[in-house]
């Protein structure tokens, strides 16, 4: 939900208590516990993605001499090259089969289907 969107249902919260409030179905001072939700216009929008050279950058500073280094470039090729979201990088498993010596892997997504 856009913070607009959270910031609209947040103020029809507080509205719906206060008139609760007004008819004494609830305590008073319980629309004051409803949150409030900070929308700022001068900030700019997160981008939806970042530049090219930005991501093989990334990719390019990741140490391969280095078990964490290899996941974290594995990890930044899957995001960049194959499109996978967070979600389901952190989903994945490895198939039984998997063949190590070729630094190869199926990857299974979401319906069965193979990438």
């Amino acid at each position: 939900m856009a913070p607009a969107a959270v910031k609209g249902v947040a103020k029809a919260l507080r509205s719906f208590l206060r008139f609760r409030e007004f008819r004494g179905e609830v305590s008073a001072g319980l629309a004051t516990g409803a949150p409030s939700v900070a929308t700022w216009t001068a900030t700019p929008p997160i981008p939806k993605a970042i530049a090219a050279e930005n991501a093989q950058r990334a990719i390019d500073s990741c140490n391969r001499l280095t078990a964490v280094g290899l996941r974290d470039r594995s990890v930044l090729l899957l995001l960049a090259r194959i499109g996978l979201r967070a979600c389901q990088i952190i989903r994945l498993t490895l198939v039984p089969g998997v063949n190590y010596f070729d630094r190869s892997a199926s990857i299974i997504l979401a319906g069965g289907s193979e990438a």
